[in-house]
């Protein structure tokens, strides 16, 4: 009978984007990160940040269009 290799923790480096809407309209990006073969119970939060956007989110393509601005305006730690 063949053994098989023990299966990895994961077999992906990963990043895990958190967007909120508080109730009184604030948002907040928090940026995650886990290496390889790591749990996410061994993550870090790579930054976190209250990004500023005028305009109203009511839909899905809203919450893209904030976040996607969000994170180009924003210099990410380890990417310049």
């Amino acid at each position: 009978m063949t053994r098989r290799p023990p299966v990895a923790k994961s077999n992906y480096r990963q990043v895990r984007v958190t967007f909120t809407q508080e109730v009184s309209g604030q948002l907040s990006v928090s940026l995650y990160g886990k290496g390889l073969n790591d749990a996410w119970s061994e993550h870090t939060c790579l930054d976190r940040w209250r990004p500023s956007w005028d305009e109203p989110i009511v839909t899905q393509d809203d919450v893209i269009r904030a976040l996607v601005h969000a994170l180009c305006e924003r210099q990410i730690p380890g990417i310049g």
